[in-house]
């Protein structure tokens, strides 16, 4: 073949190709365009909100999202569209419901799994039910729950429950706008449903030592308290602080305490034990402030905006407590938005929750009351 075939074939696959992407890139563009006109007809019926790519509001009182996600399909990446129903926070059962899978119930039997009851044989042949202590699940998957999820599955078959709420996930060609409000009218209705049933869902046995004395220090405090996940929250000066149990592991806890700012400071302030991600970062770009305080500049890197009002901020009384916390925890950090404490695991003392949340109670306001005297964007009102 002489150069001239060559150019030409050359060229004629080039147009090919090129014509094979135009098509490509219309058929995407229509089919945005139409999943747009569709989605907006959604939310509009339904009273929602559309930001970006992302549908959200309130159904039935409970938190619902229609969105766009990469997921794996075998071993490639694809995007499809998942309705998801929030319970906030998370319940802490080890809840998981979904469509049952061919064999699954004999696969789980080969390998020593329990199946959990929940005296409806027609709803345990069709799905897997697991959770860490089947007393409580049995409160969530009551009889009008059970109808609820069946009725689910019959529209969109690609659902699943866990703690966090439920999960509807659209395989190709099952997206419409009647199945979209189906779904998020679903998820709106199972979000409810386990919200208004973790009332009744008792708290988890390694955490029920611990009850009361949550339960005696959050009356004592005027904060509110649950059991599902075991859990207080309440006010205090200019924020809102909350400790929550955590779930791990089948039975398995660690802590979280948190004290959010109603508003931030707005002085670029962070306080990082030294040993951790953060401050290695900060200390290679040299971002670490010290206060003439060695105890302290060695256990916590620091950083802020205002460098001439640190030693305000984190003053003497400030930072004994910091450190205090910190020997008591895994972790404790400090920015313009608040307080986070973690710790890996829960103290077996039933009264040690209780004294940590009061002691990060006295850390925030002390550091909220420092903040609003050398003038930061904190306001409120103090006690």
């Amino acid at each position: 073949m002489n150069l001239l075939g060559v150019l030409t074939l050359v060229g004629v696959f080039v147009v090919v190709l090129l014509a094979a992407m135009a098509i490509s890139f219309f058929r995407i563009g229509r089919s945005s365009r139409r999943r747009a006109a569709t989605w907006g007809r959604v939310a509009r019926h339904l009273g929602l909100t559309w930001e970006g790519s992302t549908i959200s509001g309130r159904l039935e009182g409970a938190r619902v999202r229609l969105r766009r996600e990469w997921v794996r399909m075998g071993s490639a990446r694809g995007q499809t569209t998942i309705v998801s129903g929030d319970v906030v926070p998370a319940s802490d059962m080890g809840l998981s419901v979904c469509r049952r899978r061919p064999f699954q119930r004999q696969a789980s039997q080969l390998v020593g799994m329990s199946e959990i009851e929940v005296g409806d044989p027609e709803f345990e042949r069709e799905h897997s039910i697991a959770a860490d202590e089947p007393e409580r699940v049995r409160v969530v998957l009551d009889r009008e729950m059970r109808q609820v999820l069946q009725e689910a599955a019959r529209t969109s078959p690609h659902f699943s429950v866990d703690d966090s709420g439920i999960s509807i996930v659209f395989g190709p060609g099952e997206e419409n706008e009647r199945s979209l409000e189906s779904s998020l009218r679903t998820a709106g209705r199972v979000a409810r449903l386990m919200t208004e049933r973790r009332e009744r869902i008792p708290v988890a046995a390694p955490l029920r030592q611990h009850r009361q004395a949550w339960t005696a220090y959050a009356a004592a405090m005027g904060m509110e308290c649950m059991d599902c996940p075991l859990y207080i929250r309440g006010r205090m000066e200019c924020a809102t602080i909350s400790a929550r149990a955590v779930r791990l592991a089948s039975l398995r806890y660690r802590l979280e305490v948190l004290v959010r700012f109603d508003t931030p400071l707005g002085l670029g302030l962070s306080a990082t034990p030294s040993s951790s991600t953060d401050a290695a970062r900060s200390q290679a770009c040299g971002q670490d402030e010290k206060l003439g305080d060695p105890v302290f500049d060695d256990a916590f890197t620091t950083r802020i905006s205002r460098p001439e009002v640190l030693s305000s901020i984190l003053d003497a009384e400030t930072r004994q407590r910091l450190l205090e916390v910190q020997g008591l925890v895994d972790s404790v950090q400090l920015d313009d938005d608040g307080v986070t404490v973690r710790a890996a695991q829960i103290d077996p003392e039933p009264t040690a929750v209780p004294r940590l949340v009061a002691l990060v109670r006295s850390l925030a306001g002390g550091i909220a009351r420092n903040a609003a005297a050398v003038g930061s964007k904190i306001s409120g009102p103090y006690r």
